[in-house]
């Protein structure tokens, strides 16, 4: 009687993790498997100079993130790096924006589709750069889905818009003589 208890006890486990553990295996298959591609765009620093500043663009690279079943992207991938500016005029630089924009093979804007958010890049605690500053900044913007494909080749170029307000570095001595009376 003893064995026969055991016996019992001992097929009600053995069924018992069996049924757990498959239950647990289906639960897993359920969840999307992602992953997160890094695409280089530039191992070396760019510079590009303008009328009254320089930008420097470096450790440009695109992630976004795949589906590993469907290798579709399931969110809009991300534009990372680092961009600096440098005054190299003889005015102080008032930073109002900056945009970017992604081009095709025909140089003409990639468009953000809907659902999609153009981003700017930000630069809090810039109020103006001096001449002869140079400011530095993280990028993290946004990048229009219908740029990528399995090696981004889409983007052929990407336009920095920089706007901002020189402002002319002057400075005037005035004296007064005033009347003693």
């Amino acid at each position: 009687m003893f064995k026969k208890c055991v016996m019992i006890v001992l097929a009600f486990s053995v069924i018992f993790t069996f049924y757990s553990c498959s239950q647990q295996g289906e639960e897993a298959a359920e969840v999307p498997q992602t992953e997160d591609v890094i695409i280089s765009l530039a191992r070396w620093e760019q510079q590009v100079k303008g009328e009254m500043c320089t930008l420097e663009a470096s450790d440009l690279k695109i992630i976004q993130t795949i589906d590993k079943s469907t290798k579709e992207i399931t969110s809009s991938p991300s534009l990372k790096g680092t961009m600096k500016i440098l005054n190299h005029s003889d005015q102080i630089l008032d930073i109002k924006e900056v945009s970017v924009q992604y081009l095709d093979d025909s140089w003409d804007p990639i468009p953000f589709k809907d659902g999609e958010t153009k981003t700017e890049a930000s630069f809090y605690g810039w109020s103006s750069i001096q001449p002869g500053e140079e400011k530095e900044s993280s990028l993290d913007l946004e990048v229009p889905k219908a740029a990528m494909n399995k090696r981004a080749t889409d983007i052929r170029k990407i336009r920095y818009e920089i706007s901002y307000v020189p402002v002319p570095l002057k400075r005037e001595v005035l004296d007064l003589a005033p009347n003693v009376g």
